[in-house]
């Protein structure tokens, strides 16, 4: 349970200290945390202790009616601040009918001479006790969203989108397509950084043999039930399918076709590109780069190993006796300079 802090000055120039420290170590036999603040401070000096201290409650030691000057000041600061701190007073000079005037200040408590420990202690965990359970009431009352926003907050984005081209508002409609945009990068961006830090994984921990078997077993089966979908379809359908996926990465295309084929030029790579430019292979991420030159690096040195799973899109149809779906040609630096895709006309 979090201790009580207590926060124990003399208000003014009142130069009896003796009862702060006894008050002092009696809290603190009591189990409470006690910031003591000492003599001779001025209202500021007392809230501003409280707020670095982040104190449950002030206790003023008053030996003197000099107190009562200060006092007044010292409840209007922490009202303009909006501070809830209780102020207890305690002193040889205070008697039972000026206990009730400084209540009516707005003192939480006051303590003459014939107070026991016992009374002030009980009254400041009460106290203490008080304001936390006023705390969490005020929190769970503060709602951070009204009704109407928790709706809004739970419709999709397209949703919101197409409500807003439909009402003819264009600036909306623009700032919720960018928002999409956003909330689909940064989940296309999510899933991209989980398979390179499996694939991370997998590499340090067995090998590269281990790493190629994991990437060929999970690249072949989406690989293979993308050649399933595209069976029946023309080559126009098939290459425009096929370009619907790349714009999945959310990057544009620079896309030129001749005789033969469509070439296509990321503008930069969506995914293993992008990973690179982001500094993924780089502390604190620091993914895997495959050190040894093999086929699934296409002979490479140092390759990211996110880029490895673009040998395994090129050769699973034909390691099924089929016709690659479209070739990957990896940059000669990559993230630097672009890939380059071709998907051919005929098999």
């Amino acid at each position: 349970m979090k201790k009580i802090r207590v926060l124990i000055g003399i208000l003014g120039l009142d130069q009896h200290d003796l009862g702060a420290v006894g008050i002092s170590r009696m809290l603190r036999d009591a189990g409470m945390e006690v910031i003591y603040a000492g003599k001779f401070n001025l209202p500021p000096m007392i809230v501003n202790a409280g707020i670095e201290e982040n104190v449950d409650l002030i206790g003023l030691s008053c030996h003197s009616w000099e107190y009562l000057y200060y006092l007044p000041e010292l409840i209007d600061l922490l009202k303009k601040k909006k501070l809830d701190i209780p102020i207890i007073v305690g002193g040889s000079v205070i008697t039972p009918k000026d206990s009730k005037s400084l209540i009516e200040m707005g003192v939480a408590a006051a303590f003459g001479p014939s107070a026991t420990s016992e009374e002030m202690i009980e009254c400041i965990k009460g106290l203490a006790a008080k304001k936390q359970s006023e705390k969490k009431l005020k929190m769970s009352a503060e709602r951070l969203f009204t009704d109407e926003e928790l709706k809004t907050l739970g419709q999709r984005t397209l949703d919101l989108l197409e409500d807003a081209l439909g009402k003819g508002e264009n600036e909306n409609a623009k700032k919720l397509a960018l928002r999409m945009y956003s909330e689909f990068l940064g989940m296309h961006d999510l899933y991209r950084d989980w398979v390179t830090h499996l694939l991370t994984f997998i590499g340090e921990r067995y090998g590269d043999d281990i790493l190629g078997q994991a990437l060929q077993e999970t690249v072949s089966g989406y690989t293979r039930r993308l050649a399933k979908h595209y069976a029946d379809k023309d080559t126009r359908s098939k290459i425009a399918i096929l370009l619907a996926g790349f714009r999945g990465h959310l990057q544009p295309l620079d896309i030129e076709e001749d005789d033969e084929k469509l070439t296509i030029t990321p503008k930069p790579c969506g995914s293993g590109g992008r990973l690179i430019q982001d500094g993924g292979y780089r502390a604190p991420c620091n993914f895997l780069k495959i050190k040894k030159p093999q086929t699934m690096t296409f002979n490479r040195p140092e390759f990211p190993v996110y880029c490895a799973h673009c040998h395994f899109q090129n050769i699973t149809p034909i390691a099924v006796g089929g016709d690659p779906l479209f070739v990957t040609e990896p940059s000669e630096e990559p993230g630097n300079l672009p890939c380059r895709i071709y998907i051919y006309k005929k098999g």
